[in-house]
């Protein structure tokens, strides 16, 4: 039986392995003991999961509990009004999503830059590639959304206008699914007790 302990030494829970022949647990062989964590290692994850579900459950300033704040760096690159249009309709869809767009670092669990390059690739044509950067807390890369089109040259030399609302409405999906892949997103319906535990997995009550 493996047990999980806090660092106060509070259980937390328990994991119970398979079964070892008591003569094989007799000669304690190193194969015996690595085969014995193997097989109670993929438990033992689990109770850790719902042990880490249950404290973000309980704390209410989890982002569980609460909206994501994202801070929304000023976009680059972008001709014609593209970056205050891009910045505005990306501001719009994230309020949408249920997290809170900020303009400022202080508070924020995620910041999102965005950068947009042109390139001629002849014929009267620009590629456009608008790549959106989503940093966590600790300004560590959490994922990207990239965006990729062609468009006739010159096109978004001016105001992009519903070019921008669509480019956002599809970005900020994919701002919403990197976030969301980090933090397991916004707390669900409970489930039945230990309903996502497998046999041998016991957690304890907080």
């Amino acid at each position: 039986t493996f047990r999980v302990r806090d660092p106060a030494g509070n259980d937390k829970g328990t994991a119970t392995a398979a079964p070892v022949p008591a003569a094989a647990w007799q000669e304690a062989r190193q194969d015996t003991l690595i085969m014995a964590g193997h097989q109670a290692a993929p438990t033992i994850g689990t109770l850790l999961t719902a042990i880490e579900a249950a404290r973000r459950e309980a704390d209410p300033n989890s982002l569980v509990n609460r909206p994501v704040r994202v801070q929304l760096r000023p976009v680059t690159g972008a001709p014609g009004d593209g970056n205050t249009a891009l910045a505005r309709f990306m501001r719009a869809e994230i309020l949408k999503l249920g997290m809170v767009p900020l303009d400022s670092a202080a508070s924020a669990d995620y910041t999102v830059e965005c950068d947009v390059v042109m390139t001629d690739v002849g014929r009267g044509v620009e590629r456009i590639e608008i790549r959106w950067k989503v940093l966590d807390g600790r300004g560590n890369e959490a994922g990207q959304v990239a965006q990729l089109n062609e468009v006739p040259k010159g096109s978004l030399n001016g105001l992009w206008a519903d070019v921008a609302m669509v480019v956002a409405q599809e970005a900020a999906g994919g701002v919403r699914d990197v976030i969301q892949n980090q933090t397991g997103g916004r707390k669900p319906s409970p489930p039945p007790p230990d309903a996502a535990l497998p046999p041998g997995a016991a957690p304890h009550a907080p």
